[in-house]
């Protein structure tokens, strides 16, 4: 979720009659950077310890996910707007950082 929205920033700043642009550039692809960083190192984690994390349905309110670990299957639904709160969190970090 952060990596299709950080990527959509850089095509923005890259479009838009800035003067000073690369500063900002830099600031977008630095954040996408790390996240892309921690999203690898999830993806390690999860093959490691044989987990699975899949995201079934999603409409406009919720997203429904199917986490498997071990045989074990537990289903969970997140409200949207849940999502982009943590999102946003997670985005001011990568940014702050």
């Amino acid at each position: 979720m952060l990596n299709k929205g950080l990527e959509h920033y850089l095509k923005l700043i890259m479009k838009l009659p800035f003067k000073l642009y690369r500063p900002y550039i830099a600031l977008v692809e630095d954040a996408l950077k790390n996240v892309r960083s921690e999203l690898k190192k999830t993806e390690i984690y999860l093959k490691r310890h044989n987990m699975k994390l899949i995201r079934e349905n999603m409409n406009k309110e919720q997203s429904d996910y199917v986490f498997i670990h071990m045989g074990w299957e537990e289903r969970n639904s997140y409200l949207n707007t849940q999502l982009r709160d943590r999102s946003e969190e997670l985005l001011i970090t990568y940014f702050i950082n």
